[in-house]
Formats: structure tokens, sequence, C-alpha cells
């Protein structure tokens, strides 16, 4: 089978293309990088030769199943049970790694995929399995079991179900199963907890402290509360994505790394997150230096405690950006645009607290002269003219 690869003249991401049964199909890489689209279109074209192999295979095994189905009618008594088909024999490394190649052809990000070989080699490693047959329910239901008696939560707990459930789909869709012994096993989704955001007294604690200890901490801390970035946008920023005289941050998709929508945006920098950003000693390559995701959210969670607050960390600093825009007025469309959400996801997840009166709090942003195309407000009916409710909060004359 034959993919080729092509650029797209627009936004330089490279996509495939290729014909099956004279039909054509294309898919989107959402990579600029060339090697990475060539290592892309390869893991396509063997993913495309392993589909026709099994579409022959199929071909064999249905023709062997309807001679046992007449022999059976012909000989063997009623009431009889037939042997089902052969199954293809697979190990469960082989079986990992062609998965994992599955979704790295999608285009999935590389925190997403690591993510899946962990999960799947931790529950391989509890029930000590060599081949994909082999696995039957039980072992799912201790493995689920013995995660809750180390104390992990129901979120997690269903997150471990969702991926081995994933995986052991695609094994049953590729032959190497009968069925899938994660079926009917799904935990209960965990009750929505009630969004923690931070008062303004907590948020001068926290960044008093970090200050204190290391200026980019600092300037980390602070671009999750007034710029509301997630934790991986927030670590791989880099100075060429932030512009500070047009005041603007750009969450762009980078090479292998999209963002978690999929969707590029643009967030303005307020007045008080600009000094901080000054500070950072300024250079080529990303703008904060730690790549330990984990061992970031344990320095913040960490400096919180130090701070004297409870409940700390950058999904609540997060949390914070979004509560206190709709506590500005800002309207819940151009706080999605600014945090990268859709409208129903983030009226379900603040539901609880949009009908509160929260007290507003300072967030000032000073326009530069010329018109920012790039800011996330909602326009009115006409062209250039903003909505009476989409304005941003209390700007500054």
């Amino acid at each position: 089978m034959l993919v080729r690869k092509y650029r797209d003249s627009r936004t330089g991401m490279w996509f495939l293309r290729w014909r099956v049964n004279g039909r054509a199909n294309s898919q989107y890489l959402h990579v600029r990088d060339k090697p990475v689209a060539e290592e892309l279109r390869k893991a396509k074209e063997r993913e495309l030769a392993l589909a026709g192999c099994k579409e022959q295979l199929d071909a064999v095994i249905r023709e062997r199943v309807d001679a046992a189905l007449r022999f059976a009618l012909e000989w063997i008594l009623p009431g009889r049970s037939i042997l089902p088909s052969p199954l293809r024999p697979l190990s469960v490394d082989q079986a990992l790694e062609e998965f994992v190649t599955f979704h790295r052809v999608k285009g999935n990000s590389k925190t997403h995929i690591d993510n899946i070989k962990r999960q799947i080699k931790m529950f391989l490693t509890f029930c000590e399995i060599r081949n994909v047959a082999e696995i039957e329910r039980r072992h799912l239901e201790a493995y689920l079991a013995h995660a809750r008696g180390e104390g992990q939560g129901d979120k997690s707990v269903r997150d471990k179900y969702i991926i081995i459930a994933a995986w052991l789909k695609w094994a049953k869709a590729g032959g190497y199963i009968a069925s899938n012994p994660a079926e009917g096993l799904m935990p209960k989704k965990p009750a929505r907890e009630d969004v923690r955001y931070f008062s303004a007294g907590e948020v001068e604690a926290i960044l008093a402290k970090a200050e204190g200890k290391d200026p980019r901490l600092a300037a980390l801390v602070a671009t999750a509360i007034y710029a509301g970035l997630r934790r991986e946008e927030i670590m791989r920023l880099e100075w060429e994505d932030i512009d500070l005289e047009g005041r603007c941050i750009r969450v762009r998709n980078k090479p292998g790394r999209p963002t978690k929508t999929r969707r590029a945006r643009t967030v303005p920098i307020l007045d008080q997150l600009l000094p901080l950003l000054h500070r950072l000693p300024r250079g080529g390559g990303r703008v904060f230096p730690w790549r330990d995701r984990r061992h970031v959210s344990r320095k913040v969670t960490t400096l919180c405690e130090q701070a004297n607050v409870a409940d700390g960390g950058l999904q609540n600093a997060r949390h914070t950006c979004a509560t206190w825009l709709l506590a500005n007025g800002v309207s819940t469309r151009v706080v999605a645009q600014w945090l990268g959400h859709s409208v129903a996801v983030l009226e379900s997840c603040y539901a609880g607290i949009l009908p509160l009166g929260i007290p507003r709090v300072q967030m000032t942003f000073r326009e530069r002269q010329r018109e920012p195309q790039e800011l996330p407000y909602d326009r009115g009916g006409q062209s250039g003219e903003r909505s009476k409710t989409d304005q941003a909060p209390q700007v500054s004359p």
C-alpha cells in the first residue's frame, strides 16, 4: 500500500494520502517536522499492510468456518459444540508496541502515549501474563481492586480502566482475543467536586513565597493564575510564543505535542503577570527550565503548603483564573476561548459558582495602540465591534 505525504501550504503541517479499493483517504498529522512525518508515513504503510493481511486471513478463516459448519451439519450429532475460530497468537509486548504505534500514527501527543505505555505495563506486571489471549476478566477485577486498596481515587481507577479497556478492544478488533474481558467493568464516574479557587489574599501569599525562593517559579504560578494555561502548555512555552510588547501569549501545537484540544489560541498578558515575565532571563528555547511535569506539580504543592494555602496546585490556579474572569463579568464564551475549553465544558465545570456573587478581583489589561486582533474577544454584530458582555476584565485607560 503506497502512502504519500504532503505539506499544507497554509499551516505548514504534513498530511497523508492513500487509496484503498479505489477510495481516497487522508489523515492530518499535526506535525511540521519532515523526518517525523516520514516516520509516521512509514508506520501508516505498515498499518495498512497489516490490515491487508488481516483481510486475507479473515477470508481464510471464513472458509474454514464454513467448512467446519458443513462438517458439523453432516456428521456431528445435534447439540455438540463446534470449536471457535483460531485466534492470532501475539505476545503482550508485541501487542503493546503495535497499540502504541497505532496511537502514534493517529497523531497523539508523546505525553499521552507515554501514559498509555506506563498504565498497560503496570497492569501486565501485576498480572504476570505473556500472551494477550490469556487475559481474563478476573485479572482486570483484581488489578482495579489492588489500585483501590493502595488508596487511589475513583478518577485514577477509572482512567486506568479506560486505557486498558481500549487496548483490549483494539486486540479484539485485531483478532488476538475472542472477547473483551473489560466489557461491563466500567467503574462509576466519580462525583464532580466543587471547584477550588484561590482568594486574592492566598494568591498574594503564594506569589510572595515563590518570589523569595525562585522568580521562575513565581512566574510559572502567575502564568497559571493570570493566563489560565494548563501545566503542559506552561512547560512547553518558548520565548517565541511570548510577545511582551504585544502583550499576548500564543499557545500553539508543537511538532508531536499538540495542545489538549488540538487548537491554537492567543491569551492576553495581564498587568499582574507582565512584570514577572520581564524579570525572567531571556534566550532561545523554553521559558521555564523544568521538564518533569510531576516535579513541577510537587514544587507548586509544596510552595502552597509553605504559604499556608490548603489544596494548592496548578489545576486550582487555573480554576482561579476562570473564576476571577467570571466574577469580573466576562462572558462564558470568552472565558472558554481564553482557557481552551468549549462553552459546554466550562458551564458544566463551573455550574456551581456561576450563580454565586463572587467578589470582583483586580485583573487589569492596558491595551496597546494597534488593534489586538489575536485577543479572544467575542465580536459583536459588526466587524470590529466588541460585545458589551465580552469586554476584558476591568480594562484600564
